[in-house]
């Protein structure tokens, strides 16, 4: 960008920040329904490329130099590792807590990648502020 200022620095990881928030993006409760009859990453892969499309775009709006991005959002996506977890209440019936269950790895790895992602961002954009 050249001309890169604390200010485009911020408004840039506000805009990033923003993103992960926006209703598309922020909800996991479909995409835990769909992760019952497929895997997590299935159930997400939309979702994410989507995500990634957007904050590639807000990349370009602040001519932010990024390489090879897209290998590095697989990558940490590629990296998250969700441990199960069962869920302890013993009045409900197996198919429900088997949904709860799902439903909360699909949250943990959707905020793990959204953070990750930000990292990513925020990386790129420093190195731009530094130049």
């Amino acid at each position: 960008m050249g001309n890169f200022t604390k200010t485009d620095y911020r408004q840039f990881i506000d805009e990033v920040m923003f993103l992960g928030e926006e209703k598309e993006f922020s909800g996991t409760f479909t995409d835990g329904l769909k992760a019952i009859v497929s895997n997590i990453d299935h159930a997400l892969d939309l979702k994410r490329r989507a995500y990634n499309f957007a904050l590639v775009n807000i990349l370009k709006k602040y001519q932010i130099e990024c390489g090879d991005i897209y290998q590095e959002l697989d990558n940490k996506w590629n990296d998250i590792k969700i441990e199960k977890r069962s869920i302890g209440i013993l009045t409900i019936n197996p198919l429900t807590r088997i949904m709860m269950a799902r439903q909360e790895e699909v949250g943990r790895k959707w905020t793990s990648y959204i953070q990750g992602s930000i990292d990513i961002a925020t990386k790129h954009g420093k190195r731009e502020l530094n130049e």
